[in-house]
């Protein structure tokens, strides 16, 4: 209330004239900015800014506040010979001269730095040393991968956001560095190989990824927010503030509508990319998205999050197709050939899930196919008990019962009220399972 006596006093005109004018033709001239007790005056002229000091003097005086002069700073730019230099004003608080800021160096207002190259350098200082160090005590601790992931969502993102709304630091920076700083800490935690993909990793959990954003797309969604708030703006002037910059490097902000169409754009690019210019590491999780119900991606991902740490780590090399077969030991310069041990052909991702003949032969495939089904028998019997459940596997009765014949399906349930439902389980390479469901539906329809 005290405060406010005196910014009606330099609301007056005689007071006014003195504001400092941008340029822009629909901008107010603004001489005083206040927020709780930090204030900043901007004039055009030093002796303006001292006739505004003043009068901040006098009240302060009757206010019987003190107005430290070593708390004050001052900035000035000139122009001389069409070139704008920096210089020292001499402003001065009850006969005391205030520090001007030297040539390299900057004065902070309300959190965002300010110096004549306007270069953003403690910001990008602040940046850097703050997320590498928020990293490494992330990587310290001994946490499942998956909760050091949600800990760089949840800790480290919020922590640097406020310098990622006020500053105004080029998105390709933030890419080159922040992003490649986390990008290392993601391999590192998930075991992924530097040629590896992430692609995936920072899908939405729809698509099978794991709902990760860098650095790059919250840097993206603050502008968006300073910008929607600059525009929705109930005061006049702070509008005016929006159209006035929008342009040069607000217009790539300025196209999103909501925070949240950041990370649809930016994750749409991805699913581009994996579709049209990945080879091998698209293989398999194209195949999922092509065969893969409706709705599964849920169930998937509640599973997953319930695995250990190594096999969490395995299921997302899987996806992206970089655990080290043979064929991606070659390319990393790891192995000298790509034969399998066991049967001498190629050894490939899909090779080991399901095309090795010496593993077929030894009967590996049908122990890891009856290890599922007896699984998925097991439970089914232990949650509906007015379920009689028939499986091709030892311990239970067989569906041969059911079906009459040879070509027998892997699971045959039936209930109380005669109702026989059948499952046939088919464990192989995602890119063969549209051709796997066709031959498991005929030897189905065959034993009906």
């Amino acid at each position: 209330m005290v405060m406010n006596t005196f910014i009606q006093y330099i609301k007056t005109d005689q007071f006014c004239q003195l504001g400092f004018n941008a340029g822009q033709p629909f901008l107010t001239p603004k001489h005083w900015f206040q927020f709780a007790d930090d204030a900043v005056i901007t004039t055009g002229e030093e002796y303006e800014t001292q006739i505004l000091l003043n009068a901040f003097t006098m009240w302060c005086n009757w206010a019987k506040m003190t107005l430290r002069v070593d708390k004050c700073k001052s900035f000035g730019i000139i122009k001389r010979n069409s070139l704008s230099k920096q210089y020292f004003p001499k402003i001065y608080v009850n006969h005391g001269l205030i520090t001007a800021v030297k040539g390299n160096e900057s004065f902070c207002y309300l959190g965002r730095f300010y110096n004549f190259p306007m270069d953003n350098v403690e910001h990008k200082q602040f940046l850097l040393s703050e997320t590498s160090s928020i990293l490494e005590k992330i990587d310290r601790l001994p946490l499942h991968s998956k909760f050091k992931l949600e800990l760089y969502m949840k800790y480290l993102l919020p922590k640097i956001s406020w310098h990622l709304t006020i500053a105004d630091i080029d998105r390709t920076w933030i890419k080159q560095t922040l992003d490649t700083m986390c990008h290392n800490k993601f391999r590192t935690w998930l075991e992924i190989p530097p040629n590896g993909t992430l692609d995936i990793l920072l899908l939405g959990k729809s698509k099978f990824g794991f709902d990760i954003i860098d650095v790059s797309t919250k840097f993206t969604e603050c502008q968006v927010i300073l910008r929607n708030k600059l525009k929705d703006s109930s005061c006049l002037d702070t509008q005016n503030l929006f159209y006035a910059s929008s342009s040069n490097c607000n217009v790539q902000y300025d196209g999103f509508s909501t925070a949240k169409q950041v990370a649809k754009e930016i994750r749409k690019d991805k699913i581009f990319n994996i579709e049209s210019k990945l080879t091998s590491q698209s293989l398999i999780i194209k195949s999922i998205w092509r065969d893969a119900f409706q709705g599964t991606a849920k169930d998937w991902h509640s599973a997953v999050d319930k695995l250990p740490k190594n096999i969490y780590n395995f299921v997302t090399r899987y996806l992206n197709n970089t655990l080290p077969t043979l064929t991606n030991m070659v390319l990393w310069k790891k192995a000298q050939n790509n034969l399998c041990h066991f049967c001498l052909n190629v050894q490939t991702l899909q090779h080991i899930a399901s095309s090795c003949k010496t593993s077929l032969d030894e009967g590996r495939y049908t122990w890891r196919h009856n290890s599922v089904l007896k699984h998925l028998a097991t439970y089914i019997s232990s949650v509906r008990r007015d379920f009689h459940v028939y499986a091709d596997i030892s311990g239970f009765d067989n569906p041969s019962v059911i079906t009459g014949c040879n070509d027998r399906p892997d699971l045959v349930i039936s209930d109380n009220n005669q109702n026989i439902y059948v499952i046939e389980l088919t464990i192989g390479f995602e890119t063969n399972m549209a051709k796997k469901l066709f031959k498991e539906k005929g030897t189905i329809q065959g034993s009906l």
